[in-house]
């Protein structure tokens, strides 16, 4: 009998601190998932050359650029990936621009942290049907669209 398949995810941000609480949410959490671990855009463009993720975690402000310039590479060279863009700055053109730049999701730190494990699930549960990682509408997920 085969075992499912690890869900693959790269956490992107620069405090190591926050990469430390990503990585033990996702571990306790019920996805199977393998973390590795990026802190500068530099970084990101090294672990894309070897990995294809199923799931990029992306903070908006990085040491040495933001999530904004980093999604478009991120969409072209792992297309079928869902980004989840983290951020601590608030309002609806930061939103905008993400969604229109790739990203599927756009959590703020400070209060949807805890809903990242929660698309890793669903992510998982449509990689092992057989689907893609296309994400799930806002709405579908707990708090709903913001």
């Amino acid at each position: 009998m085969n075992s499912p398949r690890l869900l693959c995810v790269l956490v992107v941000d620069d405090s190591p601190h926050v990469r430390a609480r990503l990585r033990r949410l996702l571990e306790e959490s019920d996805s199977r998932c393998v973390v590795t671990e990026a802190g500068t855009a530099a970084d990101v463009a090294r672990a894309l050359k070897s990995l294809r993720p199923d799931v990029v975690v992306l903070d908006l402000s990085l040491p040495d650029g933001n999530g904004f310039e980093l999604l478009p590479f991120i969409k072209r060279v792992a297309p079928k990936c869902s980004v989840i863009l983290l951020t601590n700055h608030e309002g609806p053109s930061i939103r905008e621009r993400a969604i229109d730049l790739g990203a599927d999701y756009v959590f703020r730190k400070s209060i949807e942290f805890e809903l990242v494990p929660v698309v890793m699930q669903r992510v998982t549960e449509r990689l092992r049907s057989g689907g893609t990682s296309t994400p799930k509408p806002l709405n579908q997920l707990k708090g709903g669209p913001r």
